[in-house]
């Protein structure tokens, strides 16, 4: 379905449930250069369990306008969208569940106050740095160039050929100037010491072979983070979503049903 946001249509896939259903909202972020295809397999699993939304960014799959120069425009956009009355989301908790560029969203939305049920922070760090090499390349040049070099770290060792396959072609079909905005803004933001200011129920995800956003990113936000749980994927790399959607989904789908369930008013009843 398409919805308008600031003036701009906005493309956003969102499961359906009874009326007055008090079950959460899983809102699912892609990360840079992505789009909204990357959460399908969470679509799918938790349909018995939230009502799920995933959202292309702007200027990213089906919705209009331009990228977001910075994490904090992305996360105004986020805001702006989680109030739209089309989502259904005023009276419901609302997980915000975020890869890579969009845990970043995802944590920037919560520390601007907004009163999300919980977060999900999957291949993401508090500061999300990127090599001079990749910025100069994806600036100066069309991802014929470089995709190589991006794509051999995207996936753990174990991917199988198919998913290379598709990645490639998703990445050639993805205009270099997108990567290059959102790998910037990505570089550019840091929430190294404020992110102890979350206070909402947090689970951090990661592969313990991811090479772009290491374990020790997933550490250290699950260390600094008060309450925040640790769920690692052996062996997975930079998608774990993709790489290994039934590890992913397990441990998405036991964080969002330890949620407090909700009054249809909007307060919690208690676990």
């Amino acid at each position: 379905m398409q919805i308008r946001i600031d003036g701009k249509s906005v493309s956003v896939r969102m499961s359906r449930d009874a009326g007055g259903d008090t079950r959460p909202a899983v809102v699912c972020i892609h990360g840079a250069g992505g789009n909204k295809t990357h959460w399908l397999g969470q679509f799918r699993a938790l349909g018995e369990a939230a009502r799920v939304v995933l959202v292309d960014l702007p200027g990213h799959g089906g919705s209009d306008g331009s990228p977001c120069e910075s994490v904090e425009e992305y996360a105004a956009f986020m805001r702006a969208l989680l109030a739209a009355d089309e989502l259904e989301l005023e009276n419901r908790g609302v997980v915000l569940a975020g890869h890579s560029l969009g845990g970043a969203v995802a944590m920037e939305v919560a520390l601007g106050g907004y009163p999300a049920a919980g977060l999900v922070l999957a291949a993401t760090g508090a500061r999300l740095r990127v090599m001079p090499a990749f910025l100069e390349a994806m600036r100066n040049s069309e991802p014929a160039d470089w995709i190589d070099m991006v794509g051999g770290m995207l996936y753990g060792p174990g991917v199988s050929d198919e998913a290379l396959t598709l990645m490639r072609r998703e990445l050639l079909a993805t205009p270099g100037a997108v990567f290059a905005n959102d790998f910037t803004a990505a570089d550019r933001w840091d929430a190294m010491s404020r992110v102890g200011d979350i206070d909402v129920p947090t689970l951090v995800v990661s592969g313990t072979a991811d090479q772009m956003t290491p374990e020790k990113y997933a550490r250290f936000l699950a260390q600094t983070i008060p309450g925040a749980a640790l769920h690692l994927i052996e062996g997975v790399g930079h998608m774990p979503m993709l790489e290994n959607p039934d590890g992913f989904n397990a441990a998405l789908l036991s964080f969002v049903r330890s949620l407090p369930s909700r009054e249809p008013d909007g307060g919690a009843m208690g676990a």
